[in-house]
């Protein structure tokens, strides 16, 4: 097996990621280039994956695990994926749930600027004049 870090040592302990896991993943994963001093993601692609799954259905934790390579091969740390791996090439899919906090973000900036337009129709500088308050103004941030 390759070298470990003390820091990735903690994380197995830590993850309850089992060694044999990390040496599987190692000889099986499949390999990402990180934009980062040399380092590589290791972790199991969709075809290992489904393998690992029919050989042992309990096994879906474990077929999640990823390990960080630094430039001469040393495991730096291991974890399991929650996230979808972009691979290069490939284009970005978003979850559910990005894509809904995203959708809502947007809305609330568009209703923020369609109240800034109709309650300030003279173009007073990008502020909403409240007419409750005697005229005192908030400045809206785009």
């Amino acid at each position: 097996m390759q070298s470990l870090t003390d820091h990735a040592r903690a994380r197995m302990q830590q993850r309850g990621i089992p060694t044999a896991a990390v040496e599987a993943l190692l000889e099986f994963g499949s390999a990402s280039h990180l934009h980062s001093k040399g380092r590589e993601l290791v972790y199991f692609d969709k075809v290992t994956r489904a393998g690992l799954a029919k050989a042992n259905p309990a096994a879906d934790r474990l077929a999640r695990t990823y390990a960080i390579l630094g430039s001469d091969g040393t495991v730096i740390t291991v974890g399991h994926r929650y996230r979808l791996t972009v691979r290069a090439g490939e284009p970005h899919r978003r979850s559910i749930k990005q894509a809904t906090s995203l959708l809502i973000v947007r809305l609330a900036a568009a209703l923020v600027r369609r109240v800034a337009c109709r309650a300030d129709p003279g173009g007073h500088g990008g502020r909403l004049l409240d007419g409750a308050s005697g005229g005192e103004s908030i400045t809206l941030v785009s």
